[in-house]
């Protein structure tokens, strides 16, 4: 991600990657040290900004170079499952619902579901729209492997500009929910005193900082390999968990919730849940064995 990131500010700025990573990196880590709250109010901004910069981009394709029908139906279900894991990558929005309901605790906790499904629909309609509108334009023989920069490329150099803009704001909003999440677990597993004690929360953001950089830096991993194999161990952790904590806080929670999910929890949603996330992880494990395509 740091990589990827810095690479896009290099040639914005025409500075050397390390630098155009390290103006990515400070920002973005500097939000997260300043807590929940700085956290939540700097992505609802930048999401409302990356909004803007979607319907942009679909307006410019549709009404200059125009969608091909031909690449909007084409479909590749051999290319389609093992990008899979790709998709359940973001899923892991889910960590960002404890510190949603740590957000609530002090207000109306019957908001939160709401929060948590306006983020869900917001994801999902990125995830269908900007490959949508980019292979539409382009066709699928020129899509890259970040597809927003075939996108603005094909589109002139301001699109360019705007899509690797998009492209940095979706990497900073994914490192604020996950790097505040991770702090917080950090500070909870290591039993810190305080998260706000000035010594454990070095050691808490460092954790969470550094270990990206360090693996972008060394080429241990590409890009694609960092989503996918985060997508399918971690993701399939956060599939599985929540329907374990549905089903014991039901045996013996006491209290009565505020809310629920309804028909939705019924046993065979539970069933599938765990099914598709575990069978991602088994895809990625035999991927990473090459005894199956790879997405990328």
């Amino acid at each position: 991600m740091d990589l990827r990131s810095g690479n896009i500010i290099s040639e914005f700025l025409n500075v050397p990657p390390i630098i155009g990573s390290m103006i990515f990196f400070v920002p973005a880590v500097v939000v997260v040290w300043l807590g929940l709250k700085a956290t939540g109010a700097s992505e609802k901004i930048i999401t409302f900004v990356m909004i803007a910069i979607v319907i942009l981009l679909i307006i410019a394709s549709i009404v200059g170079p125009g969608l091909e029908s031909q690449h909007l139906t084409y479909m590749n279900i051999g290319v389609s499952i093992p990008v899979f894991t790709l998709v359940i990558f973001s899923f892991i929005s889910q960590y960002a619902v404890p510190e949603l309901a740590r957000g609530f605790v002090q207000g109306d906790v019957k908001r939160l579901p709401k929060a948590i499904i306006t983020g869900n629909v917001i994801i999902g309609s990125l995830l269908i729209l900007v490959p949508m509108s980019a292979i539409g334009l382009t066709g699928p023989e020129n899509v890259t492997e970040v597809v927003t920069v075939a996108w603005g490329q094909a589109l002139g150099q301001w699109a360019f500009f705007v899509a690797n803009i998009f492209t940095l704001f979706a990497f900073l909003t994914s490192f604020w929910a996950i790097g505040q999440t991770l702090m917080t677990n950090i500070v909870d597993k290591l039993k810190f005193s305080s998260e706000w004690d000035i010594k454990s929360r070095i050691i808490a953001i460092s954790l969470v900082a550094l270990p990206p950089f360090i693996i972008a830096y060394t080429g241990l991993i590409g890009f694609v390999d960092v989503l996918s194999l985060t997508g399918a161990f971690s993701g399939v952790i956060m599939g599985i968990l929540p329907v374990i904590m549905l089903n014991q806080s039901r045996k013996h929670g006491t209290r009565e919730p505020e809310w629920t999910v309804g028909t939705l929890d019924h046993p065979i949603f539970q069933g599938l849940i765990i099914l598709i996330f575990v069978g991602a992880s088994i895809y990625t494990i035999l991927e990473r064995l090459s005894l199956l395509p790879s997405g990328w």
